[in-house]
């Protein structure tokens, strides 16, 4: 309950005396140092990491969980770097340096850390459907949007007005215990800290999205959903109801899902929610898994009967392992045996659906393609014989998988032509993704029984802004006249041309 007496405080105060950025590890100091310069590689990158083998630990954890890369093994350093790149690495080392797990015997401390959880992993999880290019600022925006109410815990009137049992203080009992916003503390606290002001903003307008323009408003309502759900996972028996009420309404405000959608949301988003709690070595954001934390929850709406969920969960369990044998049947046919890249019925699959949501939805920034082709391939096959040849494709296609972000779309497409999708992105991001690609096979060498050889490859990137049915080969044409010019301007080399 908000206490009877307002006690008015000042949020830039009380950011001011959470105090400065917290003293890092040599090694994290250093980290996010090279993290802004921008000629540091990810070599440099992966050398300061492996100086430090707890940081090194989390940052792979982080690269090989299902939330961030491709659920694999990865061990390398710089493979793990070039997953999460460099804004990533950087915001993630901070990160692990201000979310640390509370003393058990703090309950107020435990349910804040809980929902922090809980609110990182819901806020990516929902992202990475909806908004691919945004999942990382909102999984960070998640991990750090209740610095403010750490930041107001030690305040008498408000610890007063969230204590004994513990209270969750929305918006308005906040105002009305200390006439500000634990929202308002943690922008202001990230302001001091000199982080992007999109992620201060996004948490400064998550209750109000709608106040917020842009990126900023997208993350702020994908925030305001993701703690609506937290508030879920957290929530005692008696207020699941309420919580669930309360997060559908969300759902169905910023993201127009109906009751059932959100619901499977919530499900789905139940193995990313096992991931951040393993990433910061925590315990499960609650012991009870989430899809019974949601049936509790329709109980206490609707009186839903134990015969019925079981019969569902059945049904559940015989749908996910149709669909995980049609998964791997599917994969087997869309991909390249050499390369082990999709191939091209799989780029041509990918491209028509990219361009098929476009058209029923806006969505933010252009749609990019890479054509990448090696140079003097056929002398290649040529003067060391096709062995030779298939070992710099299979080059090719792991170098292609290894500095391909999250979003990016690798295959081979035919002969020694490979192509890449880039979603989401902008004219300069493309050019700078096809110079990335340029010079990592640029800075490859291939031992052959013949000696050392070394490879490179031409790049034509184009990029078109709106979508229609024909904008797929229209932007697979422009992409390949680009190809031709860079051919025609030396090799080695990239060009950029617009498909509008």
């Amino acid at each position: 309950m908000p206490a009877t007496d307002v006690v008015v405080l000042d949020p830039g105060e009380v950011a001011d005396s959470f105090g400065v950025l917290p003293t890092l590890a040599p090694v994290a100091a250093e980290l996010l140092r090279l993290a802004d310069d921008e000629r540091a590689s990810l070599e440099d990158i992966a050398r300061v990491i492996g100086r430090d083998p707890a940081l090194a630990g989390q940052l792979l954890r982080v690269a090989n969980s299902a939330m961030f890369g491709m659920g694999g093994t990865t061990t390398s350093l710089t493979r793990a770097a070039s997953i999460l790149g460099l804004r990533t690495v950087k915001l993630l080392s901070l990160s692990f340096s201000v979310v640390t797990r509370p003393n058990p015997a703090d309950a107020g401390a435990t349910l804040v850390w809980r929902h922090t959880l809980a609110t990182s992993a819901m806020a990516r999880a929902i992202s990475a459907r909806r908004n691919p290019r945004l999942a990382d600022e909102c999984f960070i925006a998640g991990l750090l949007g209740n610095l403010g109410r750490i930041a107001l815990a030690e305040y008498p009137a408000y610890a007063g007005a969230a204590g004994g049992p513990p209270a969750w203080l929305d918006t308005a009992d906040e105002l009305a215990a200390v006439g500000c916003t634990s929202d308002e503390v943690t922008a202001r606290i990230l302001d001091s800290w000199g982080l992007p002001p999109v992620l201060s903003d996004a948490i400064r307008h998550r209750s109000e999205p709608s106040r917020a323009d842009g990126v900023t408003g997208t993350i702020a309502a994908v925030l305001d959903v993701a703690a609506a759900a937290a508030r879920l996972v957290v929530a005692g028996p008696d207020e699941a109801g309420g919580a669930l009420e309360q997060y559908r309404a969300a759902a169905g405000r910023h993201l127009a899902l109906t009751a059932k959608e959100a619901d499977a949301l919530l499900v789905d988003a139940a193995p990313a929610l096992e991931e951040i709690a393993a990433m910061f070595r925590s315990e499960n954001p609650n012991d009870v898994p989430l899809d019974v934390l949601l049936l509790r929850a329709k109980d206490g709406l609707a009186r839903l009967g134990l015969a019925t969920l079981a019969a569902l969960s059945q049904e559940q369990h015989r749908t996910e392992r149709l669909e995980s044998e049609n998964r791997r049947l599917a994969a087997e046919a869309a991909t390249d045996a050499l390369t082990a890249l999709p191939n091209r019925r799989a780029y041509d699959d990918f491209i028509a659906r990219t361009v098929a949501a476009r058209e029923r939805r806006a969505v933010p920034g252009v749609l990019g393609l890479l054509m990448i082709d090696l140079d003097r391939f056929k002398s290649v096959n040529d003067t060391h014989g096709h062995r030779v040849g298939d070992s710099v494709l299979r080059l090719m296609g792991a170098m292609l998988a290894l500095h391909s972000r999250r979003d990016e779309f690798a295959a081979r497409i035919g002969g020694e032509e490979f192509a890449v999708v880039v979603p989401v992105t902008d004219p300069e991001e493309i050019t700078l993704a096809a110079e990335r690609f340029r010079r990592a096979i640029a800075g490859e060498v291939l031992q052959t029984p013949a000696g050392a050889l070394r490879i490179t490859a031409s790049v034509g990137a184009a990029w078109l802004d709106d979508a229609e049915p024909q904008a797929a080969q229209r932007l697979y044409d422009a992409a390949d006249a680009a190809l031709h010019e860079a051919k025609m301007a030396g090799r080695n080399c990239i060009v950029t041309a617009h498909a509008d």
